[in-house]
């Protein structure tokens, strides 16, 4: 296709990239399988990434777009979690009145907030890159300001590849932040954490790439896995052109052993991509 009219169409997208609807044109099967693999269209898929996420339109807040992590430790990019997902995945949590929430590698602290509308005793995120920390930061304060209600939501900048686990049952939050290598350190403190005190701790991880490291811990059980698809409205909002479901597994340790839901045993399959790796559950 001649680049003048690759360029016309680019314009079109953005000029209409204000309209849910278009999106959800854009993302519907037969309009995706024609301009991907016949008109190779994949940068028509990109152009909305900065526009703003239907999360921060409710809510006024930065959680959207596409960032360096801005740290020598992972190179792997920040965009924000999918709402739709983490409130699945939170749904499946029990009493989570009784659980600090932490999540490492929080970027500009989405599930931070959707954490924030269940009863967790706290809500802590901790991120390597200072300039994210940062807008996670205001984040937690327009956040506060609107639901005073909610429990207060607090963003550390700091190595979460290090970061030492409080004391008291725990949910920990991964959305894939690490590599294999830093992954195992997290594990091995996990482990630790346990062994120090009585307690839970469960481990929620978004796109589990390296879930291997958490189902090799002999103190780790699996209590949930499932591809969780994303509402129509939140697709087109990833570097990739794969967005409409995430995997994603919790593992349970500690005290109150508990039966594993259905399909908690799912193989996880990783997909090489362009930006970051790609988990799925096989089904």
């Amino acid at each position: 296709m001649p680049s003048w009219l690759k360029e016309r169409l680019r314009s079109l997208v953005t000029a209409m990239s204000g309209s849910a609807l278009f999106w959800i044109i854009l993302h519907s099967p037969p309009v995706r399988y024609v301009l991907l693999t016949r008109l190779e269209f994949e940068g028509l898929y990109r152009i909305g990434l900065n526009r703003p996420h239907p999360f921060d339109r409710v809510n006024g807040t930065d959680t959207g777009g596409v960032a360096s992590s801005g740290g020598k430790r992972t190179d792997h990019p920040y965009w924000g979690a999918t709402p739709s997902v983490v409130r699945t995945v939170l749904s499946k949590i029990p009493s989570p009145e009784k659980l600090a929430f932490i999540d490492l590698g929080c970027g500009k602290g989405r599930p931070l907030f959707l954490a924030s509308e269940f009863p967790f005793r706290s809500i802590l995120g901790v991120e390597l890159s200072p300039s994210l920390a940062r807008i996670g930061q205001t984040n937690a304060a327009i956040m506060k300001q609107r639901y005073p209600e909610r429990t207060p939501v607090e963003v550390i900048a700091g190595d979460a590849a290090n970061y030492r686990l409080p004391p008291g049952d725990i949910a920990l939050f991964l959305y894939n932040p690490f590599g294999e290598e830093l992954m195992k350190k997290v594990v091995a403190e996990v482990e630790a954490a346990l062994a120090s005190e009585p307690r839970t701790i469960y481990v929620i991880y978004q796109n589990p790439v390296s879930g291997s490291c958490f189902d090799a811990s002999p103190v780790l059980k699996r209590y949930f896995a499932a591809n969780i698809p994303y509402n129509r409205e939140e697709r087109g909002f990833r570097t990739d052109v794969v967005d409409v479901m995430d995997a994603v597994i919790v593992w349970h340790g500690g005290n109150s052993p508990m039966l594993p839901l259905p399909g908690a045993d799912a193989k996880i399959l990783v997909s090489k991509m362009d930006y970051c790796n790609r988990a799925k559950l096989a089904t």
